[in-house]
């Protein structure tokens, strides 16, 4: 195998790393989903926009656009800073929502790391030059 083949080949972690992001993304996306009053047709188009975004961003990352990665990184990261101030609120919430945010917040770390880990950020970097 060439370096060229090499570096192109996906590494397992961005492909782990996906999945759980998708499956965090889907999961937070039924939660919204369930709980919408969908009476109105803006209401519509404010959820296609909410769940497009964040697939869209898993789907770059697949792909191997580095900016994704650093995007996903960044909003997990204030995301992360953000509980810290309002760790109160959230345990005033139903145990269901608390456990599944719990969910949600450990399927991004691992995620996170996965994304940083020396294979995925080579393998992003040797993206590059990729349209």
């Amino acid at each position: 195998m060439n370096a060229t083949t090499h570096r192109r080949s996906r590494p397992v972690a961005v492909t782990v790393a996906v999945i759980l992001l998708a499956v965090s993304v889907t999961i937070g996306f039924t939660r919204v989903l369930v709980g919408a009053h969908v009476d109105k047709p803006a209401v519509y188009i404010v959820l296609a926009l909410v769940v497009a975004v964040p697939y869209l961003i898993v789907w770059f990352i697949f792909c191997g656009k580095n900016w994704a990665r650093w995007v996903f990184l960044l909003v997990f990261g204030l995301a992360m800073c953000a509980l810290a101030v309002s760790i109160q609120r959230l345990l005033t919430q139903p145990p269901l929502d608390i456990a599944l945010y719990c969910v949600r917040v450990f399927l991004c770390l691992i995620a996170a790391s996965n994304l940083l880990l020396r294979p995925s950020v080579e393998w992003f970097r040797g993206n590059k030059n990729d349209t």
